[in-house]
């Protein structure tokens, strides 16, 4: 394989055992269970939202549900002064909005990471460890219609009052979210 992606879900790393499901305590220990071949040998892995999630816990990072969680929105991400001159990141405007939607975040930089896009109300929006190991806060495999499905699928999942789950499907696919996929495109035009 080229590279590895791991996209969001529903789980949470910082979920104590007895919460996980069995669906997502396997899906998680799948993960981690190849986080340290990547990490050690530099290949290129992206995760997006959950995981950023596994990655930060992989290099002892605290991921925790305390601060820095966001409702889900299109949030303006900025590039930092290392962002701006990442390869990912080439072709994006030094701010753009992108959907999340998240209950635990990064509550500081790992060791040895690099922060390449902040976020106002969550500062850790994208990282890099290494060369070639990514993650993004966000969702860049989304636009409006895809992140109105997640809405629906994950209506009773306790990211939002479910009631909400129509008002927010309506928001996202009205939102110029236009700039966060082309990492993604990126991602995969470099490591293909």
């Amino acid at each position: 394989y080229a590279g590895t992606i791991v996209g969001g879900g529903p789980g949470c790393v910082s979920d104590a055992p007895e919460d996980k499901t069995e669906i997502d305590a396997r899906a998680e220990a799948a993960c981690l269970s190849l986080m340290a071949q990547i990490t050690d040998n530099d290949l290129p892995f992206m995760g997006c939202c959950y995981g950023i999630g596994i990655l930060a816990h992989h290099l002892g990072a605290t991921v925790s549900k305390d601060r820095y969680g966001e409702t889900v929105s299109a949030v303006t991400c900025t590039k930092t002064p290392d962002g701006k001159q990442d390869a990912l990141l080439q072709g994006l405007p030094e701010k753009f909005d992108a959907f999340v939607g998240h209950k635990e975040a990064v509550q500081h930089l790992p060791t040895d990471a690099t922060h390449l896009l902040s976020g106002d109300a969550c500062p850790f929006q994208m990282i890099r460890y290494k060369s070639n190991v990514y993650a993004t806060q966000f969702h860049p495999e989304a636009d409006g219609d895809v992140f109105a499905t997640r809405i629906r699928v994950y209506k009773n999942k306790g990211y939002f009052p479910p009631q909400e789950a129509d008002a927010l499907a309506q928001m996202v696919r009205a939102a110029n979210v236009t700039s966060a996929p082309k990492i993604l495109r990126n991602f995969v035009k470099r490591y293909s």
